[in-house]
């Protein structure tokens, strides 16, 4: 299902029946790389400087998974956490570069997918193709399960 029909139909996203839609959805959003990258700015109160920023993601706009805590419950439901995780850092890192933003690059990663050998060296790797030095990133490790309750 595209995500065109369910913005069309959105009943179809919202019935319990409908996680093949929601399935569908994420695998359209991650094939397409269609993640919209956001960046909030992080300042040193004491000095009143910029450390970096902090990169965010959001789902296609106007989509059923626009919202980060939806796309991420989809993606944890289908087992897809760590791909989502890892695309989301490639297009942040990415998106920083090319607005070329001072300061550090704060990514949010869960210590599962910062840690997988399927994509730890993809993600060493696409950092580096950035022009991303280790010292210019801070991960910030999450936990997805805090969006359960």
């Amino acid at each position: 299902m595209s995500i065109h029909r369910v913005l069309v139909q959105p009943e179809v996203f919202a019935d319990p029946r409908s996680d093949m839609a929601r399935r569908d959805c994420l695998a359209e959003i991650l094939h397409k790389r269609s993640l919209i990258p956001v960046f909030q700015p992080i300042i040193d109160l004491r000095l009143g400087g910029l450390i970096g920023y902090e990169g965010l993601i959001r789902g296609p706009l106007h989509g059923p998974l626009h919202m980060p805590v939806d796309l991420f419950r989809v993606a944890a439901e289908t087992g897809r956490t760590t791909e989502l995780e890892i695309l989301c850092c490639q297009i942040l890192a990415a998106q920083f570069v090319a607005l070329s933003l001072p300061g550090k690059l704060f990514l949010n990663i869960s210590p599962a997918s910062l840690s997988s050998r399927a994509h730890e060296a993809d993600l060493k790797d696409d950092l580096a193709r950035y022009g991303l030095a280790p010292s210019d990133i801070v991960f910030e490790l999450t936990e997805h399960s805090a969006l359960d309750s």
